[in-house]
């Protein structure tokens, strides 16, 4: 998880908008509990790259019939948004956009397995 440690100042992926994020709003949008943001640090503790989750709810009236048909009522539905991820230039072709990936695919599937248990 991002902390006040890490340098978010020193990152850049070379995309103005993905830069633009992790810099200045990053920290507020964890602290606000709006978002979580996952850094990869080298071994130097520099941030290799990063990725946000979201938790979000999508209206049981709006899922497609296919899905909405299998759920015992039309309650909303808990998903994780996997959102922003980039890696700095300084990392770039190390596979870690794939690493990053799996990781938020694993965390989610965590999450909604300790949803499940809780019913």
């Amino acid at each position: 998880m991002l902390s006040h440690s890490h340098d978010r100042a020193g990152f850049s992926c070379g995309e103005e908008a993905l830069d633009a994020y992790f810099r200045p709003q990053a920290r507020p949008d964890v602290e606000r509990r709006v978002k979580a943001v996952f850094v990869l640090t080298s071994v130097s503790k520099d941030v290799a790259g990063f990725y946000t989750l979201c938790s979000l709810s999508i209206p049981g009236l709006e899922l497609p019939e296919q899905f909405a048909k299998k759920l015992p009522s039309r309650a909303p539905v808990g998903v994780t948004l996997p959102g922003r991820r980039a890696v700095s230039e300084t990392f770039k072709g190390k596979k870690l956009g794939m690493r990053r990936l799996m990781h938020a695919l694993k965390r989610a599937l965590e999450a909604s397995r300790q949803v499940d248990e809780d019913d």
